[in-house]
């Protein structure tokens, strides 16, 4: 899905894995129900594709020398790949962490170039979808919004305000502030 498109691409035919795959999955966190629904359906599709999915969560975004730690058991396992969530600016030492084990991020744009790919969700339209919600149903007279989009490092933010400031420009909508949340350590 295109940044600025609005309707999804067209579903994939499920695919099955021509051999045994080994793929480590690192969260900053599974008591955050978003993470959660995400761990959710990797568990469904590695068991539909015949995949060995081994799952670590760090205990929130600040817990680098966790998922340090977990990058290193990830290498010693074997694995085939390592599909990280994490936030943006965190690991300046990936490369050396991984090796030549292929990293996917998973969700937010981490923009490390040990990176090979990244597997995410369209910020952009997650900020557009919901100011053109408020354009079309609010009142014609000012309305004043608070915006929060996350944490400030966190990969997204910035695409997801873009989107929201573009679907409400020339509206009635006003952003009186943006706030960002903290990232915390969740036990």
């Amino acid at each position: 899905l295109n940044e600025r498109q609005s309707e999804p691409l067209a579903a994939l035919a499920p695919l099955h894995a021509q051999r045994s795959w080994k793929i480590c999955a690192l969260y900053p966190s599974l008591k955050d129900s978003y993470w959660l629904s995400i761990n959710y359906g990797m568990v469904r599709e590695a068991q539909r594709a015949g995949v060995t999915l081994k799952i670590f969560e760090a205990s929130g975004y600040s817990q680098i020398d966790t998922q340090r730690e977990q990058l290193a058991l990830c290498r010693r396992w074997g694995a085939d790949a390592i599909l990280l969530g994490s936030s943006v600016a965190q690991f300046p030492d990936l490369a050396a962490s991984v090796g030549d084990t292929p990293v996917i991020e998973v969700v937010n744009a981490l923009g490390y170039p040990a990176t090979k790919v990244r597997v995410g969700v369209p910020w952009f339209q997650m900020g557009y979808q919901p100011g053109r919600y408020l354009v079309e149903h609010a009142t014609q007279r000012p309305l004043n919004v608070l915006l929060m989009p996350g944490p400030k490092d966190a990969g997204g933010s910035r695409e997801m305000i873009a989107g929201f400031r573009a679907a409400v420009a020339g509206s009635a909508i006003n952003i009186v502030e943006v706030v960002y949340l903290s990232l915390i350590h969740i036990s």
